[in-house]
């Protein structure tokens, strides 16, 4: 899932967040510039605390959670600013597969899967 939300009156800047359940990667960026790239495991939320601004400053959290499909929440100067939830499955900008590894993992799944069904086949018969 990525997702992003713009932070500040005067000064903008954008905040994009990066969360994989599969991968359990969670990558966060300002401005195009990487403040955190780490891999959460587990299934409590997390928070990740920033700074944003030069002249007009603020304090920005990152709320991360989910199971099976992450979700953000994103706090400026303690107030929620916005809330974004990525799909596991189906189309668009926040289906996990848009993410190539993923799609890798369940093929090789399926193919797994398969071969197992076929093993258990052949020992029935």
């Amino acid at each position: 899932m990525k997702t992003r939300f713009e932070v500040g009156q005067n000064e903008k800047h954008v905040v994009e967040v990066s969360a994989s359940m599969w991968t359990a990667l969670v990558e966060i960026m300002i401005d195009g510039r990487e403040v955190t790239s780490t891999h959460q495991i587990g299934l409590s939320s997390k928070s990740y605390k920033f700074s944003v601004g030069d002249k007009e400053k603020h304090k920005v959290e990152a709320k991360i959670g989910g199971i099976v499909s992450p979700w953000v929440e994103l706090f400026v100067d303690g107030k929620l600013l916005g809330f974004s939830e990525g799909k596991l499955l189906g189309v668009g900008e926040n289906s996990q597969l848009n993410d190539p590894l993923i799609i890798i993992l369940m093929i090789l799944t399926v193919v797994a899967v398969g071969m197992l069904l076929s093993y258990l086949v052949m020992l029935a018969t």
